[in-house]
């Protein structure tokens, strides 16, 4: 009897592991080629392409591996294959033009893999030791570790090709003797549409992370430690929120969140003449998009993994992020803050629409 707690405690912590890595190439890949991206052509209009080729693949590459499940040995093969493509393709001295959109696309292969593998570690019944928050939590401190200093590409790219291999590795080491079969995780059901606009902050987000860290240093804020705050936003508050002593009822997390897009919204307005302004918009739109988080992962069932939105969800946040780049190329900044505002309005006129009793009795159907 003994022996099996211990077994599933060591699977337990295999599971909660492949996910901080699933998450660290998540987050570094979304960080790592939307810089890339910006570093590697003069054109602003094409500088997010990269990412949304990613986006795109990670849609496709979900919906292939489900028609076409692989074996253990046969994704472990897959993925280092595609982690040595993403590197080659990035040493020396970074990925430009069609070179860049392999990367991007070797990227998406890797995540929807590792959310695969993630899947294999978890057996019925377990969980990660300290819940999918804090792992996902790890995950980001490991991508901020990879990635560094964005706006210097060539050490970029190196560094996230060499991590790219090293987590292909690890993941490979910790996949299960047998692929296991498919989970539910990543489920997109009749969220509160308050949740929805609030998962959508993260394309803005992401996608003009260089353009806020430039901006941002300008007002003396290094680019490390701009990113370490941005990531603490979008992960710190949905680890808080895991804690029984600090667990809110819904309706409040739902009004938070509703605030937090709110305050966005001003600093989206405020960012337009100060750096001050771009801080506060990460921070409250992060923290938004963090509880607007929490509360789907509940609604899920505490999924341990990166969710896996459908084919039509990957190529919309695809098509928005090529949306979003000609639009910085006519507007600049301004385009990236109109964004947020325009957001944050709509997540606080989602609150208001909804009254507060039809907000509780839509949680039990969500």
């Amino acid at each position: 009897m003994m022996q099996t707690a211990v077994s599933r405690s060591t699977d337990a912590w295999r599971a909660w592991f492949a996910c901080s890595l699933l998450w660290a190439l998540r987050m570094a890949a979304w960080m790592g080629l939307a810089a890339l991206g910006f570093a590697a052509t003069a054109e602003t209009s094409r500088a997010l392409v990269p990412v949304a080729l990613w986006l795109c693949g990670l849609g496709i590459g979900a919906a292939l591996l489900r028609r076409f499940p692989l074996r253990a040995g046969a994704r472990r093969v897959l993925m280092m294959a595609v982690a040595s493509v993403a590197a080659v393709a990035l040493w020396p001295a970074g990925a430009r033009g069609a070179a860049l959109a392999v990367v991007a696309l070797a990227l998406a292969a890797m995540v929807v893999l590792a959310a695969a593998t993630a899947r294999a570690c978890r057996l019925p019944g377990t969980r990660g030791a300290a819940g999918p928050f804090a792992a996902a939590a790890v995950g980001a401190a490991l991508a901020w570790l990879v990635v560094g200093d964005i706006e210097r590409a060539a050490d970029l790219a190196q560094r996230l090709g060499a991590g790219a291999v090293a987590a292909a590795l690890l993941l490979s080491l910790l996949h299960p003797a047998r692929a296991g079969a498919h989970a539910t995780d990543g489920r997109h059901g009749q969220a509160h549409p308050l949740l929805q606009v609030a998962s959508w902050v993260m394309l803005p987000m992401m996608c003009g992370l260089p353009l806020m860290v430039a901006l941002c240093r300008a007002g003396a804020w290094p680019p490390r430690a701009m990113l370490a705050l941005h990531l603490a936003a979008m992960f710190l508050p949905a680890c808080l929120l895991s804690l029984r002593r600090l667990a809110l009822p819904r309706h409040m997390r739902l009004q938070a969140c509703a605030v937090l897009l709110g305050i966005g919204a001003l600093s989206a307005f405020w960012a337009v003449w100060s750096a001050a302004g771009w801080i506060a918009l990460a921070l409250s739109h992060g923290m938004a998009w963090s509880v607007a988080w929490s509360l789907r992962c509940e609604e899920v069932g505490k999924s341990s993994a990166a969710p896996r939105p459908p084919l039509w969800m990957a190529i919309a946040h695809g098509l928005g992020a090529l949306g979003l780049g000609l639009a910085i190329a006519a507007a600049g900044p301004l385009a990236l803050a109109a964004t947020h505002a325009v957001l944050g309005i709509a997540g606080v006129g989602c609150l208001l629409a909804m009254p507060p009793r039809c907000a509780r009795r839509r949680s039990a159907f969500a």
